[in-house]
């Protein structure tokens, strides 16, 4: 009986490890081959997807990737769970959250910052600018690994600092794109969460549906109809109010209540479209001095690295 059930887990897992080969495997194999990154074949192997001629990643896939990262580096890779703090998306999904930086550290004794993609799903470039973002960082510390012996400045770094990774905030709106690719082959333009507003119904397109999570927040939140719209059958609907949406209380309940989301200091969301850095004051219509901008960059940096 114990050699047949010997015989069954050393299939399972040979069978786990067919399928999901070891991420550090591959990229300490890169490192010793002595390639660049971008040199190494770990993009299209790893952040490459089965959706679109662009080959983004489907929903699972990039749940997938996460599951593989958390498996491949322990010591420097964690989860945040906000499924505890309830309060599901529409879809019953809770964000994935990635900490990036050294597990043996307690969050509140380091200064952290936080990438995301996909508020808008229908820029899933965003989504693989910030796993694009995760793998380099990988590379970088299994290259100190080896040609350091874990002394190089990341490693460094990650005693002090953590990096936040969340894929996909608007995970209904990217996975109602997914589906969609899975059943008909073609990517759905879905930009908002997908919420049917019950006050109005919106005639055309699923672009129709839901709340733009971008406008969803409560900096600023309807100030004015030019940079969002009260409508809900606008693209920029920013919702009935500051919050409404799980998915960006799931971020506020991350930054405010859990001892990892606490020690955030800079946010970058990504997006993909526009080529510009946009500031969490550039709601309003005037120019700022260059001069000031640099001293506001420059507290920003003295701010995370103090």
């Amino acid at each position: 009986m114990l050699n047949i059930l010997f015989y069954i887990f050393l299939f399972l897992n040979l069978a786990a490890s067919a399928q999901h080969p070891k991420l550090r495997a591959e990229i300490r194999k890169a490192v010793k081959q002595e390639l660049s990154f971008d040199e190494s074949a770990l993009y299209n192997s790893y952040i490459e997807g089965s959706m679109g001629s662009a080959r983004y990643k489907t929903l699972d896939e990039v749940v997938s990737f996460i599951e593989m990262v958390l498996e491949s580096y322990p010591e420097i890779a964690g989860r945040v769970d906000l499924s505890k703090f309830g309060n599901p998306t529409v879809k019953g999904k809770f964000l994935t959250v990635l900490r990036l930086g050294n597990q043996n550290v307690p969050p509140h004794d380091q200064k952290a910052i936080l990438l995301d993609g996909a508020h808008h799903s229908r820029e899933p470039t965003s989504v693989q600018m910030v796993l694009y973002t995760t793998l380099s960082l990988l590379y970088e510390y299994e290259k100190e690994e080896v040609l350091s012996k874990g002394g190089g400045i990341l490693h460094q770094l990650w005693r002090d600092h953590s990096v936040y990774v969340i894929p996909v905030v608007n995970m209904d709106g990217y996975q109602e794109i997914s589906e969609h690719w899975k059943e008909h082959g073609r990517l759905e333009m879905v930009r908002k969460n997908f919420k049917n507003d019950a006050t109005k119904v919106c005639r055309g397109s699923n672009e129709d549906v839901g709340v733009d999570l971008n406008r969803n927040y409560d900096f600023a939140f309807g100030i004015d109809d030019l940079g969002s719209s009260g409508d809900p059958c606008a693209e920029d609907f920013r919702g009935r109010s500051a919050f409404s949406e799980p998915a960006t209380k799931q971020v506020k309940t991350f930054l405010e209540e859990t001892t990892e989301g606490q020690s955030v200091k800079i946010a970058l969301n990504f997006h993909a479209y526009g080529n510009l850095l946009v500031h969490p004051f550039s709601y309003l219509n005037q120019s700022f001095a260059s001069e000031h901008m640099v001293k506001y960059r420059a507290s920003l940096l003295q701010g995370m690295l103090s």
